[in-house]
């Protein structure tokens, strides 16, 4: 069989998972457009020069600041912006933006199809990807963000590590710890299933000590880096700082939380409540039905890395939107359900995440 045609019948299969998430994904962008008056240079606006968006193609564009002002753009990790700088090359620094936003969001789909079909269920794994394409805040996937980076790369890490291809887990989080800090969670998950391998073997699979040993590379060594930059040891968190954002535990958030609870607050901060509520829920649900112990941990642990850090309570559904993982049980429901009823139900999802994502880039009063 000719690499052309292996690499055919692998992807073939998960065309009904990427499909479904154009789809949905091509609602909100319609939705979006609308809202906006039909009006190209509004909504081209509101997907690349709104937020995250203007700093993250500026960094693209010109590079990383010095770090002596805040804030400072050192916040932002570096694969995507060097992603968007090669491929802006090319088609120029905004659509390049985009191309990798929505080709990321495409490898995304297929990993979450795969990750379905390597755990026996690859129905699940297809409406994962569209569950994941219909979040509160899907509209980002769709933006100059990195979020579908990040989760391609965590689901594809993922991927690997419930089939113990070590090397190639421990390569990929050590890419994604160039993407986010999330990263974070990742490379204590792949540390963990080293470890775990390592005692299963006596500690002679040399390929999980290589996994092991790979996966903190990307973040640490940008940490380091900026660092450096900055002159101070602790460059990475000043720059942090710097936006207002350090980790307190989840005082913060709890504190919000229960604010919100005795009076009036935005429909943003509303939804970001209950996007908190469903997430601690599933993840509660998923010990439950005893989904795999990676998942289980990649998904517990970006709760509390988005949930621990003090600040940016509007922002904290869209940094819970890399734990694809807490939606296997509603994938797993949803995969059983009768054709017309898993239509309506994903169509229905559809429209309010269309409608929300409309919300958040045009009358929200906060950034998404």
């Amino acid at each position: 069989m000719t690499t052309q045609r292996h690499i055919a019948v692998q992807v073939r299969p998960a065309a009904p998972a990427v499909l479904g998430y154009v789809a949905v994904r091509m609602v909100g962008l319609v939705a979006l457009w609308g809202a906006g008056g039909y009006s190209w240079p509004a909504f081209w606006g509101s997907l690349t020069e709104q937020y995250d968006a203007d700093w993250l193609l500026a960094v693209a564009s010109s590079g990383y600041d010095d770090g002596r002002d805040a804030p400072s753009n050192l916040a932002f990790f570096p694969l995507y912006p060097a992603l968007v700088r090669g491929v802006g090359a090319v088609v120029g620094i905004p659509a390049g933006g985009l191309v990798v936003s929505w080709g990321a969001g495409l490898a995304c789909a297929v990993a979450l199809y795969a990750i379905g079909r390597r755990m026996g269920n690859p129905s699940m794994g297809t409406a994962m990807a569209v569950l994941w394409g219909v979040l509160p805040h899907a509209v980002t996937q769709s933006m100059a963000y990195t979020e579908t980076v990040f989760t391609a790369l965590a689901a594809w890490t993922l991927f690997a590590l419930l089939g113990r291809q070590w090397i190639l887990a421990g390569a990929l989080t050590a890419l994604a710890g160039l993407a986010r800090p999330t990263a974070a969670a990742l490379i204590a998950v792949t540390g963990t299933a080293m470890i775990v391998q390592l005692v299963r073997t006596r500690g002679r699979d040399w390929r999980a000590w290589i996994a092991g040993l790979m996966a903190p590379l990307g973040m640490l060594g940008y940490i380091v880096w900026v660092s450096a930059r900055t002159g101070g040891l602790d460059g990475y968190l000043a720059i942090q700082a710097g936006w207002g954002s350090s980790f307190d535990a989840g005082r913060y958030t709890a504190r919000t939380f229960l604010v919100l609870l005795d009076g009036d607050a935005p429909l943003q901060y509303l939804m970001v409540s209950a996007v908190i509520v469903a997430s601690v829920t599933l993840a509660a649900i998923s010990a439950s039905e005893r989904v795999r112990w990676e998942l289980q941990l990649y998904g517990l642990l970006v709760i509390i890395l988005a949930l621990g850090v003090a600040g940016y309570y509007q922002s904290k559904a869209r940094l819970l939107m890399p734990a694809f993982t807490l939606l296997i049980p509603v994938a797993t429901w949803v995969s059983r359900m009768r054709p017309t009823t898993r239509f309506l139900v994903l169509s229905v999802l559809t429209l309010i995440s269309a409608w929300y994502g409309t919300y958040l880039l045009i009358h929200a009063p906060y950034s998404p």
